[in-house]
């Protein structure tokens, strides 16, 4: 299992307001970012940003365990310095791929 390190990957995760209401309970989108090699030591530094969804099945640790994955393939040069953002697209009972849905609820709008 892969393991968070600070400056390496943080995990967000923060309570919805409009899917609170639409389910009846807090409701959080949780990801984590995966920070590239240097980020800490250079504040100025603009990196552009990708948004990782990882499809039917995923869980938070997997996330963790492709986004070690990628950062190794930044430090080892494989891939320009990036900062990613991967969601986390599972929430019990429905795969709701951050669309909008009568059944699922307002996840294009948290």
């Amino acid at each position: 299992m892969a393991v968070a390190a600070p400056g390496v990957a943080q995990k967000e995760e923060f309570v919805s307001n409009l899917l609170s209401r639409f389910w009846g309970r807090p409701t959080s989108i949780r990801a984590w970012v995966i920070l590239p090699p240097g980020y800490d030591t250079s504040p100025n530094e603009r990196y552009p940003t990708v948004y990782w969804t990882h499809g039917f099945g995923g869980k938070l640790d997997s996330i963790l365990s492709s986004g070690m994955r990628i950062r190794e393939r930044m430090e080892q040069g494989k891939m320009p310095p990036m900062i990613w953002v991967m969601l986390e697209e599972s929430h019990p009972g429905v795969q709701h791929e951050f669309a909008d849905s009568v059944n699922n609820g307002p996840w294009a709008r948290p």
